[in-house]
């Protein structure tokens, strides 16, 4: 009733909010530059935070839509798993179905993934939303992955989007090896009046 009276031309109101319609404040579009660069040229780990409601999934969702065919992305949703589910989750999010055992054996699976992307110029994003709920054991497994090379460039991008609390878990003692290996770090703020009003 409301599309027709309002001649919208698709439903507005979607549990799947469309990339394309989404509006993004002055803070977002800075993340996005910050994360695209980060993706196309540095690899290794970045870090989006944002307090409740400032829209951290919609920025992936937008973020993802805005890369090209030459990045290949997997997402992982609420990582609250052990070390080796963690493993079988990411070879899900990027379809890796060859068999592995063993932690160190899908390191390897994984590197030779990489390899073969790198092979057709082709760059890896695994995205893990809600990462203030990571284990340190999953937090040092994603240091291993964001140090895999491939002939001395880096392939893969690990993005780190959470809650602004993701921030004290990262500067607890155990996790300084990883935090070393944050390339980019962008915080995304809240909608300012004039910004939602626009």
């Amino acid at each position: 009733m409301y599309q027709s009276f309002f001649n919208f031309k698709s439903k507005p109101f979607l549990e799947q909010l469309d990339p394309k319609l989404i509006w993004v404040n002055e803070s977002a579009r800075k993340a996005l530059t910050v994360c695209k660069y980060s993706i196309m040229n540095d690899g290794g780990i970045s870090l989006v935070t944002g307090g409740s409601g400032t829209g951290k999934t919609t920025f992936v969702n937008k973020l993802i839509d805005s890369l090209g065919e030459e990045v290949v992305v997997g997402t992982i949703l609420n990582p609250d798993f052990s070390l080796s589910e963690f493993w079988e989750i990411v070879a899900d999010a990027f379809q890796i179905e060859k068999e592995y055992g063993g932690d160190n054996n899908f390191l390897e699976v994984f590197k030779e993934y990489l390899a073969r992307l790198a092979a057709i110029n082709r760059l890896a994003l695994l995205v893990i939303d809600e990462a203030q709920s990571l284990r340190t054991e999953l937090l040092e497994g994603i240091r291993a992955l964001s140090e895999m090379r491939c002939d001395g460039k880096k392939v893969l991008t690990v993005l780190l989007v959470g809650h602004t609390r993701l921030n004290t878990v990262l500067f607890q003692p155990e996790n300084k090896a990883l935090r070393r290996r944050i390339t980019t770090s962008y915080n995304i703020k809240e909608f300012t009046e004039e910004e939602t009003e626009n």
